[in-house]
């Protein structure tokens, strides 16, 4: 929504009506997040739980940092040592390649990162939640406190290739970066970002070949 206003010069202060919707979404969308296990037991009784409803039930979906915070601290009490970019970049070729290029056909899962930031919750319901650490939180695992100046070197990027898109007016490779860094920054874990881009951008590489090929 945001690109379309952008490209088309809408000034949002003028249309109200768009900001409406767009508070209106985000917050289905984030109280669905919240009620995503009930929905897929269509169970919607016993709403005993003070976070089940009215403003925990909302906020409760705005505490990422919590899992950046138990990482931080897990550090802190000498629980593991910086993987060094391992997961962030070593991952990648291990989740595109063929289980059968490796030894007995299993690849070397979990990923050090993942199971540091299971380990960090300290209880067997954390370790199994899937909460998963921010951008943020995943730079620091990786290279501590100076992590967090590769996560602004990962920010500096994002907003040059939006800019470079927007210009050119490439609303499709737009889209697909966009929507990769808000994966990654949201939820950490690189490689699971890499990947999705890869297969985005698959059909769009094979387009324009196809489109430079029968140019000619």
């Amino acid at each position: 929504m945001l690109i379309t206003y952008y490209l088309n010069s809408i000034n949002f202060k003028l249309n109200i009506r768009f900001i409406v919707f767009a508070i209106l979404l985000i917050s289905f969308l984030t109280l669905l997040s919240q009620y995503r296990d009930r929905i897929r037991r269509f169970d919607f009784s016993n709403f005993t739980s003070e976070n089940d409803l009215g403003v925990n039930a909302y906020m409760n979906q705005f505490r990422s940092f919590l899992a950046d915070a138990s990482v931080v601290k897990y550090k802190r009490e000498g629980g593991y040592e910086y993987d060094m970019g391992v997961t962030m970049f070593g991952y990648y070729p291990i989740i595109i390649l063929p289980k059968a290029l490796f030894p007995n056909g299993r690849k070397p899962y979990p990923p050090p990162s993942v199971e540091i930031n299971a380990m960090a919750y300290k209880t067997v319901e954390g370790y199994y939640s899937g909460e998963a650490v921010s951008g943020i939180g995943d730079t620091f695992i990786a290279f501590g406190y100076f992590g967090w100046i590769v996560f602004l070197i990962w920010g500096r990027l994002a907003r040059n290739i939006a800019v470079g898109f927007v210009t050119s007016r490439n609303i499709i490779p737009l889209s697909i970066f966009l929507i990769a860094f808000f994966q990654y920054f949201t939820r950490g874990y690189l490689p699971s970002t890499l990947v999705m881009v890869t297969f985005f951008l698959i059909p769009f590489i094979l387009k324009k070949i196809l489109d430079f090929v029968y140019a000619k």
